[in-house]
């Protein structure tokens, strides 16, 4: 069965490999030297923030919500995406994604994700993922369940390299980072939908003006490469530092107001 998935942000999520967000701007070289970036969250509790979702040619495909809540030391990273336009009788296409990180560290605890789509005779189906981030012989893992409706759950295990990040976690993390220009660091983004882990490379060239729907600001672009592929965003220079835009290369991401 073929499964018309909903926006699978190449991660967005929103994120960094596959997820929300397989962005492709990661490298799977893992020889270089990588390091916690994370240093401080610019963003308030309780932050909601509004997106249009387009391709390179404008045109709408969805509309996400970013929102962020902090509990006992742990930080709730919630995305959600609606496609634009549902046929008659048909379920909306949805991506619902969360993950909990350490609010000193911004290390993941732990994640779930729901992803409804429609298959090409217009029949919703369901995919569920959950996963946990543990300890196993001293080493960090990432233990991921992915529930397709067919058939029983699938469980997998990964061993993860230090410094590491949750892949949904990106268009948060990114806001906490040193923004300074020229600034540049190499971490490890783990994507638990694809069951894999990639040296991410992050470089702060310059600060430029962008426009989006909620306006014209001025922004720090972030690049993303691997030599390959370059990946963009624009992160508002102005603190709590929202994602003005996300650019993964097929799909657009804009704040609106």
């Amino acid at each position: 069965m073929t499964h018309r998935r909903p926006f699978l942000f190449l991660a967005l999520a929103a994120g960094l490999l596959l997820a929300v967000f397989a962005t492709g701007c990661a490298t799977e070289t893992s020889s270089a030297e990588t390091s916690d970036i994370f240093e401080a969250a610019p963003w308030p509790s309780g932050e909601s923030l509004q997106y249009q979702v387009v391709n390179g040619d404008g045109d709408l495909l969805g509309h996400g919500t970013l929102e962020s809540m902090a509990d006992a030391g742990v930080i709730a990273l919630h995305q959600r995406y609606v496609e634009a336009e549902t046929p008659e009788g048909a379920e909306p296409i949805t991506d619902d994604i969360t993950v909990w990180v350490n609010a000193s560290t911004f290390r993941p605890e732990r994640g779930e994700r729901i992803a409804v789509g429609r298959d090409e005779d217009g029949k919703s189906s369901t995919d569920r993922w959950q996963w946990t981030y543990g300890v196993e012989d001293g080493d960090p893992v990432i233990t991921v369940t992915h529930d397709d409706g067919d058939g029983e759950p699938s469980t997998d295990t990964l061993r993860l390299r230090d410094h590491y990040y949750d892949n949904e976690s990106s268009l948060w993390l990114w806001r906490s980072v040193d923004l300074g220009e020229e600034h540049e660091a190499f971490y490890v983004s783990v994507n638990a939908l694809e069951r894999s882990q990639q040296t991410v490379n992050l470089r702060v060239p310059q600060t430029e003006m962008v426009t989006v729907p909620a306006g014209e600001f001025e922004a720090y672009r972030l690049l993303f490469r691997n030599g390959r592929a370059v990946r963009t965003a624009w992160i508002e220079a102005a603190e709590p530092h929202r994602v003005l835009r996300w650019d993964n290369g097929s799909s657009i991401l804009e704040l609106l107001p």
